[in-house]
C-alpha cells in the first residue's frame, strides 16, 4: 500500500478508534453511583435489579464468610462486567468472520450501529431493566478493537505490524486517562431528573456518532477485493504455515487475562480494606493509581513498545505482571501501591498489544478477521471468568493467598510465554532492503537485528589470502540481495529452504573494507575520517556495497564523506573525483556528490587550478557533469548540493542561477567591458590555456593518474562543439 494512503487510513483508524474508547470508558467510574441509584430507585422485590441482587447474595453466602454489604455494588458492577465480556467472547468470532465475508467497513459500520443503539438505551434508562439491556446490546455489537487490529494489520507489513498494533494500544491508555475522569465530570450535570446521568450518555451518545459519520465518509475498505471474489468462487488456497498456533496464541491470552482481570477488578478491594482501610475517599486514591497506570502506558507505547519485537513485547508484560502481583499481596504503604502500578503500567502497554502482533502474523487475508476475532475471543472470556474467581478467592481466602495464587498463575504463562511462544520469521516483505524504514531508529536497529541473529552461520572468505568470516546468514541476506541469491534457493523468497553451499568467495576483494562491512553490519557504525587519507578506505567501502547491493550502506558512507567536506571546508580532490567516475556509473550518489560539491568549489573560486582544467579538458563528460550541476544545484545545501535523482523533486524555487540580466551580454558593443589582458588563460596559472580542443576522456581524463586506478589504458575521443 502507498505509504500516504497507509498513513490516511492510520489516522482515520486512530482517531475513530480513540472516540470510541472514550466513549466507551465514560461510564467506568459511573457504575457505583449509577447502580446505587438504580436500587434506590427500584425497591420491590420483584424488580430486576433486585432479582439480581439476590443471586448474588446467594453466592456470597456459599462462602460462608461474612461479607460487607457496602461491597454489593462493587460486586453488582464486577458481574456486569463480566456479563458484558461474555457477551464479547460470543460476538467476536461472528463479527470477525463477518468482516472477512462482507469486508471491515461494512461489519464496522454495522457494529457502530450497534454501538448508537446501545448507548441510546442508556439514555433513556429510567430503571434498571433498560439499563441492562444497554449493556447487553453493547456486549453483543462492540467490535470496533477487534476490527481496527485487523484493518491495522490489512494495512501493514510485517516489518510494520508492532508499531501500528502499539497505535491501536496506545488509544486505549489515552481513551483510559481522560475518559473516566471526563464521564465523571459530565456525571456532575443533572438535567433530567428521571435519569441523572443523561448528560454523559447523551455526550457519549454524540461522540459515537461523530465516529459513525467520520467512518462512513473518510474509511475505505482494506478488505482485498480480489481475494473476497477468491472466496466467494470457492477456489482453495494452500494451508497456512504457522509459527504459533493460533489455538496457542488464544490460550496464552486466556490464561493471562483470567489472573490478570480478576486483579484489575479487586483493586479497589485491596485500596479500600487492606491498605486504606480508614482512608474518606478510597475512590480518589483508586482513580489516581489508574491515571498513573494509564498515563505511562501511553508514554510506553508511543515509545518504546512500537519499537519492540511483539515477542519481546509480550515477554516483557508477562514479567512485569508477575512482579505486580507479588507486589500486591505484600504492599502496605502509597509508595509500594505506586511501584506494583508501574508494573501494572508496563503489563497493560505490552501483553495484549503484543498478543495481537502474533496473532497478525498467523492469519491469511482471508480469514484474518476471525483468526484476530477468535483471539479477541478468548480473551474476553478469561476477562469474564477472572473477576468471579479472583474475588472469590479474595473472600475466602484473603487477600495474600489471592496475590500469591495469581501471581503463581502467572508464572505459568510466563513458562508459555518463554518455552512455547517464537517470534515469527521476516518474510521478504519485511526483510526486503529498500524498506529498511525499521533501521533508521537505533532501537528499531536492534529490534529487527535481535531477530536476524537467530539464524544459521555462513562462511565468506575474502582476499588473496581467504580471510574467513563467519557470519549470520538472515542478517546478511537481509542487508544484501547479492548474497540472499546466492544463499536462498528463490531470493524472492528468503523464507524457504536456503541452498546447500553456506560459503562464499570475494577473492578480489580487499580485506580491510569488508572489515568495515562486518563492524557496520553488527553495529551499524562507521568509523568517522579525521583526516583527507581516511577517505580512501570508505570510498573502497562504499564500491564494494555497491558490488553486493548494500544500499543503506552506501548511503551511511556517503553521508560520512559528505558530512567530512562540510565540516572541514574542503572540497573533493581530482584523484578521488575521478576514481569514483572510474568504478561507478551514471546516476550514482556518491559520484553526483562529488561532482556538486566541485561544481560549487569552481564556481566561487576565482581561478581554476591547473590539475582541474587539464581534467576538464580530457574529460568532456565531467566537465558537463559539473555545467548540470551548476543548473540544478540547491541553494538549500550550497556546500553539498543533493543527488541528480533528488532534483527532479525539487521545488524550482530552490534552484540557484544566475538571473540574466546580471550577466554581461558580450554581443551588445554597447555593453563591452573590454578585454582582460591574456583572455581566458589569465584565470589559468602557469600559463595553461583552457583554449585548446575539448577532449573527453571515457574514463578519468588524466593520463598522469591513470595509474591509481588500475587502469590498463585511458582513450581520449574528441567531441565537437555546437559551432562546428
Amino acid at each position: 500500500m502507498e505509504p500516504a494512503k497507509r498513513k490516511s487510513i492510520l489516522r482515520v483508524l486512530f482517531i475513530s478508534l480513540l472516540l470510541d474508547l472514550i466513549s466507551f470508558t465514560f461510564i467506568l467510574p459511573l457504575f457505583p453511583s449509577l447502580l446505587s441509584f438504580y436500587r434506590g430507585l427500584e425497591t420491590h422485590p420483584t424488580s430486576a435489579l433486585n432479582q439480581v441482587l439476590r443471586y448474588l447474595n446467594a453466592y456470597k453466602k456459599a462462602f460462608g464468610l461474612p461479607v460487607n454489604e457496602k461491597y454489593d455494588i462493587v460486586l453488582l458492577g464486577g458481574a456486569l462486567g463480566s456479563l458484558f465480556s461474555l457477551l464479547q467472547a460470543i460476538a467476536s468470532p461472528i463479527i470477525g468472520k463477518a468482516s472477512d465475508k462482507y469486508g471491515r467497513r461494512t461489519a464496522l459500520l454495522w457494529s457502530m450501529c450497534g454501538n448508537i443503539a446501545s448507548v441510546a438505551l442508556w439514555c433513556v434508562a429510567v430503571n434498571f431493566r433498560t439499563f441492562l439491556l444497554s449493556r447487553i446490546v453493547g456486549g453483543l455489537s462492540e467490535g470496533n478493537v477487534q476490527l481496527a487490529t485487523a484493518i491495522a494489520t490489512d494495512i501493514s507489513d510485517e516489518s510494520q505490524r508492532g508499531s501500528t498494533m502499539a497505535l491501536v494500544g496506545a488509544c486505549f491508555s489515552v481513551a483510559f486517562t481522560f475518559g473516566p475522569a471526563l464521564g465523571a465530570a459530565l456525571a456532575n450535570v443533572t438535567m433530567v431528573a428521571a435519569n441523572p446521568f443523561a448528560v454523559a450518555a447523551g455526550f457519549s451518545l454524540f461522540l459515537i456518532v461523530v465516529e459513525t459519520l467520520y467512518l462512513y465518509f473518510c474509511l475505505p475498505e482494506t478488505r482485498p477485493a480480489a481475494k473476497t471474489e477468491e472466496k466467494r468462487s470457492g477456489s482453495s488456497t494452500p494451508k497456512t504455515k504457522h509459527t504459533n498456533q493460533p489455538l496457542l496464541l488464544n490460550l496464552v491470552h486466556f490464561f493471562f487475562l483470567l489472573p490478570f482481570s480478576g486483579m484489575e477488578f479487586s483493586l479497589p478491594f485491596l485500596i479500600a480494606s487492606e491498605i486504606f482501610p480508614g482512608h474518606p475517599s478510597p475512590s480518589k486514591v483508586n482513580g489516581r493509581v489508574l491515571g498513573v497506570v494509564g498515563l505511562i502506558a501511553s508514554l510506553l507505547q508511543g515509545s518504546v513498545v512500537r519499537r519492540l519485537p511483539p515477542l519481546t513485547v509480550v515477554r516483557l508484560g508477562v514479567i512485569s505482571c508477575t512482579i505486580s502481583f507479588f507486589m500486591l499481596s505484600r504492599v502496605s504503604s502509597i509508595s509500594g501501591l505506586y511501584g506494583a502500578a508501574v508494573f501494572l503500567a508496563v503489563t497493560s502497554a505490552t501483553v495484549v498489544t503484543g498478543l495481537n502482533s502474533l496473532g497478525s502474523f498467523e492469519a491469511k487475508e482471508t480469514n484474518r478477521g476471525q483468526v484476530l476475532g477468535a483471539l479477541r475471543s478468548w480473551g474476553q472470556l478469561g476477562r469474564a471468568m477472572g473477576p468471579v474467581l479472583f474475588c472469590s478467592l479474595f473472600w475466602w481466602a484473603g487477600r495474600q493467598t489471592a496475590y500469591t495464587v495469581g501471581g503463581s498463575c502467572m508464572l505459568g504463562v510466563v513458562a508459555l510465554a518463554f518455552g512455547t511462544l517464537k517470534a515469527p520469521p521476516l518474510t521478504p516483505k519485511a526483510a526486503e532492503f529498500n524498506g529498511t524504514k525499521q533501521l533508521n531508529g537505533r532501537a528499531n536497529g536492534h529490534a529487527v537485528k535481535s531477530q536476524l541473529l537467530t539464524s544459521s552461520i555462513v562462511d565468506i572468505y575474502v582476499g588473496s589470502e581467504s580471510q574467513h568470516w563467519p557470519l549470520h546468514e538472515r542478517l546478511l541476506c537481509y542487508h544484501s540481495p547479492f548474497f540472499s541469491r546466492i544463499f536462498y534457493a528463490d531470493d524472492k523468497d528468503p523464507s524457504k529452504k536456503s541452498r546447500g553451499s553456506k560459503s562464499y568467495g570475494l577473492p578480489d576483494e580487499d580485506e580491510y573494507p569488508f572489515e568495515l562491512l562486518v563492524g557496520w553490519l553488527y553495529s551499524k557504525a562507521i568509523r568517522q575520517p579525521q583526516q583527507e587519507k581516511d577517505l580512501g578506505p570508505l570510498l573502497d567501502l562504499y564500491l564494494l556495497a555497491q558490488k553486493l547491493e548494500m544500499q543503506k550502506l552506501g548511503e551511511d558512507v556517503t553521508e560520512l564523506v559528505r558530512e567530512f567536506y562540510h565540516q572541514t571546508s574542503t572540497y573533493p580532490g581530482l584523484r578521488r573525483v575521478q576514481y569514483i567516475y572510474a568504478e561507478t556509473d551514471e546516476d550514482n550518489e556518491m559520484r553526483e556528490m562529488m561532482v556538486s560539491s566541485v561544481a560549487r568549489q569552481l564556481t566561487t573560486s576565482d581561478k581554476i587550478p591547473v590539475h582541474w582544467a587539464k581534467a576538464l579538458q580530457r574529460n568532456g563528460q565531467l566537465a558537463v557533469d559539473i555545467i548540470r550541476a551548476i543548473q540544478v544545484g540547491l541553494s538549500s545545501a550550497p556546500s553539498s548540493p543533493p543527488c541528480q535523482k533528488h532534483i527532479s523533486n525539487t521545488h524550482p524555487s530552490k534552484q540557484w542561477h544566475l538571473e540574466e540580466r546580471s550577466i554581461p551580454d558580450f554581443r551588445d558593443a554597447s555593453r563591452t567591458r573590454g578585454r582582460q589582458a591574456g583572455g581566458f588563460s589569465a584565470i589559468e596559472r602557469e600559463g595553461e590555456s583552457l583554449e585548446t580542443d575539448n577532449t573527453a576522456d571515457t574514463n578519468l581524463g588524466v593520463e598522469s593518474l591513470a595509474s591509481d586506478f588500475d587502469k590498463s589504458q585511458i582513450n581520449d575521443s574528441h567531441i565537437k562543439s555546437d559551432d562546428e
